[in-house]
This record gives structure tokens, C-alpha cells and sequence, in this order.
């Protein structure tokens, strides 16, 4: 995806952006979220990833895509398929 068309869907305007990525300025919660929504992801992920910038994004990308189910994709994610596995795990 590029920065043009994830900018459009996440509703920030491009230039904010990449001050932000830079930072100089901060991302709030609702863009993150929005930002996340854009990719399909859950927005831990990017939070996640902010907390921990040594981490190569193209190489967290391409294992995300790889397990989807491992990293909460939000296209993959089903509160009542995990609260079933819960009680698999218990024996409930």
C-alpha cells in the first residue's frame, strides 16, 4: 500500500504524516487506530512496534502476513472464536 493511499483511508493528511513519523509531532489513539484499520491490523500491533523500534517493520509485515492468526490481524480476529479456544484450554 502506499503512503498515498494509506494517508486517504486513515484520513490524515500527508504531510501531518510524515511530521509525525519523524517526530516532531505525535500520533493520537485515533489515528493510530485509523491507521491501523487502513492496514487491517490490530492497532497493539503498531503500538507494539513503537515500544520496540528496534525491530525491522518490512520483516514484522511479512511474519504478520505469514500468521495472521499469531498477531491479531483485526481481518482474522473473532472475540468469540478466542473466548471458545479459552475454554477449550480449560476443559470448560
Amino acid at each position: 500500500m502506499s503512503v498515498d493511499t494509506l494517508t486517504r483511508a486513515a484520513g490524515i493528511g500527508r504531510n501531518s504524516y510524515f511530521t509525525k513519523l519523524r517526530g516532531e509531532r505525535c500520533f493520537n489513539t485515533e489515528e493510530i487506530d485509523a491507521i491501523a484499520n487502513a492496514l487491517g491490523l490490530d492497532p497493539f500491533i503498531i503500538l507494539t512496534k513503537a515500544a520496540n523500534p528496534s525491530e525491522d517493520m518490512d520483516d514484522l509485515i511479512h511474519r504478520m502476513l505469514a500468521d495472521p492468526e499469531r498477531y491479531h490481524l483485526a481481518a482474522n480476529f473473532d472475540e468469540f472464536k478466542e473466548n471458545e479456544r479459552e475454554s477449550d484450554d480449560f476443559g470448560a
